[in-house]
């Protein structure tokens, strides 16, 4: 996820909310986030949660652009990182 243009102030109200809908920031990398639904939510409801999810954060901290890439899959998010590098 992408903020261009944006302030300090206004991202940290934009990654606010997205924490208080159930989102959850992955410490190792920038700007990569995750949430869970349950099982039988559809990969159409998902990906509208998803946006409402967005737009909410946007008018709540007055960012004007996001950009965002989604990947929905049931399983868990593997995190990790290269040995040889850190």
């Amino acid at each position: 996820m992408d903020l261009p243009s944006s302030f300090e102030e206004n991202r940290f109200l934009f990654y606010q909310e997205l924490t208080n809908r159930k989102w959850y920031k992955i410490k190792t990398l920038t700007t990569a986030w995750t949430v869970s639904f349950p099982d039988i939510v559809t990969r159409k409801k998902a990906l509208i949660d998803l946006i409402n999810d967005i737009d909410q954060a946007k008018t709540i901290s007055k960012i004007d652009k996001v950009e965002y890439a989604f990947q929905l899959g049931l399983g868990e998010v593997v995190v990790g990182h290269d040995p040889i590098s850190g």
